[in-house]
């Protein structure tokens, strides 16, 4: 999208990465995670649900630790959407 000249925010990307999620468009939907300068939890989770639709386990479990790396402390981890991330390890 940015090859395009288009300016997007994360909210829009988390509307865009969740549409593909639903369509079963799980390479789409992280394509565009990693478009995203500063993800945010919802948008972590958007990823991870695409992730999870797509049984890609293995990915969900990285972008998981990545969320929880990314919020600076060890003592606090941030929302996670308890039934992708367990259906995701499943």
């Amino acid at each position: 999208l940015r090859a395009r000249g288009l300016t997007l925010n994360v909210i829009v990307y988390t509307s865009l990465i969740k549409a593909c999620a639903r369509g079963r468009e799980p390479d789409r939907a992280l394509a565009l995670f990693e478009e995203v300068d500063s993800p945010d939890t919802v948008c972590y989770n958007a990823a991870i649900h695409a992730c999870a639709l797509s049984g890609r386990s293995d990915r969900a479990v990285e972008l998981v630790r990545e969320m929880v790396e990314l919020s600076g402390r060890d003592d606090h981890v941030p929302y996670i959407a308890p039934n992708e991330y367990t259906w995701s390890c499943a």
